[in-house]
């Protein structure tokens, strides 16, 4: 039976949510494993499909050996190629398939009831150029040809409903940003980009209509003012950054700011999405703030605030009021807050405005 915790005490002031317990992850993974990364999900219909994962080991340490041995975590840790599936409906996880090859992590992208999984961090190595689909249907596996460009930091993606996939390294704009473009139908890369004319440091993307929405820093400002809006502390506080949205033609790349921004703190990873919304775990010392945003209409609701600190939990969006909250981890382990075990943390978080929020 699902338990029910009403967060009212602590939410009074700005919303109602029920924090819900789900059945407990059948799968292996500890975000701490691959740089406070979460574990590799993707959500088809009423599903949410996990890959891959990894976690520690215990080992024995060499007294004579030196170190520097042991600060190397990939040698103390096993790589799953296990997939689980929950069902949301039943409250159910269950194997679902074993992935290509063993995998850490990975960036998935959702195209009707096919997933792809890119920017995959293999058992080895910490990137390849690898590429892989599954048809959740079929319930198989189709190794894709190598990703065919190179990339800086997170390769990122969008679905635009339409058959193509468009593609976008997080820190390109660090040369120039070109987005490619994968058509579904017959997997194969446009031989025509996109070519943006921003420069954008970018941290999520959705693909609408006629745009390509970015939540991304303009970094030719950022270069104009020679500070950014980067803001670091010291002691107990924590940095954060400045994000603003940005939209960007399929036709010519002609990118716009939508004059908009909002901050991030540091750690606030990764940033769910569904349809125009995002879905934020804000991340501060001692609490999570959990909202969201729509990308188009700029509406900005906090849905609730969870009195611990939780980094790098896989956020899932069943609808605009139900989010699922997987793993993660506390991401300031150096000054403690918790006492419990927050990786094993697995819940659905409902939003409930009040009567008059919605007047």
């Amino acid at each position: 039976m699902l338990k029910k915790l009403l967060f009212a005490p602590i939410l009074t002031a700005i919303c109602a949510a029920e924090l819900i317990s789900i059945a407990n992850y059948t799968g292996k993974h500890d975000s701490k494993c691959t740089f406070r990364n979460s574990v590799t999900g993707a959500m088809v219909n009423d599903k949410l499909y996990t890959f891959g994962g990894c976690y520690k080991i215990a080992y024995v340490v060499d007294p004579n050996n030196s170190r520097r041995d042991r600060m190397f975590i990939e040698n103390h840790q096993n790589t799953t190629d296990v997939s689980q599936v929950y069902d949301i409906v039943k409250d159910e996880w269950s194997f679902e398939t074993k992935t290509p090859t063993p995998i850490k992590h990975a960036r998935t992208e959702v195209a009707n009831n096919t997933i792809y999984l890119f920017n995959v961090m293999p058992e080895k190595r910490f990137s390849s150029m690898d590429m892989y689909k599954y048809d959740t249907e079929s319930k198989s596996w189709t190794t894709l040809p190598d990703i065919p460009f190179l990339w800086h930091g997170d390769l990122l993606s969008c679905y635009d409903g339409q058959g193509k996939i468009y593609f976008a390294g997080s820190q390109d704009g660090q040369s120039r940003n070109i987005v490619q473009i994968l058509d579904t139908t017959n997997d194969q890369w446009s031989q025509s980009p996109i070519f943006m004319d921003k420069r954008l440091e970018i941290k999520q993307m959705i693909c609408n209509q006629d745009h390509i929405k970015f939540i991304a820093k303009d970094l030719k400002i950022i270069e104009d003012e020679d500070t950014g809006p980067t803001v670091w502390y010291s002691g107990d506080e924590i940095g954060s950054d400045t994000f603003g949205l940005f939209s960007t033609s399929y036709f010519d790349g002609k990118t716009v700011s939508d004059n908009y921004t909002f901050s991030l703190n540091h750690g606030s990873e990764p940033i769910g999405r569904l349809e125009n919304w995002i879905f934020v775990g804000n991340v501060g010392r001692t609490e999570t703030t959990f909202y969201r945003l729509n990308t188009i209409t700029h509406e900005n609701v906090t849905m609730a605030t969870l009195p611990y600190n939780l980094g790098a939990p896989l956020i899932a969006p069943v609808n605009e009021k139900e989010i699922l909250i997987l793993g993660g981890r506390e991401p300031f382990g150096y000054r403690r807050t918790l006492t419990n075990e927050i990786k094993k943390y697995n819940h659905k978080l409902i939003y409930t405005p009040r009567k008059h929020d919605e007047l």
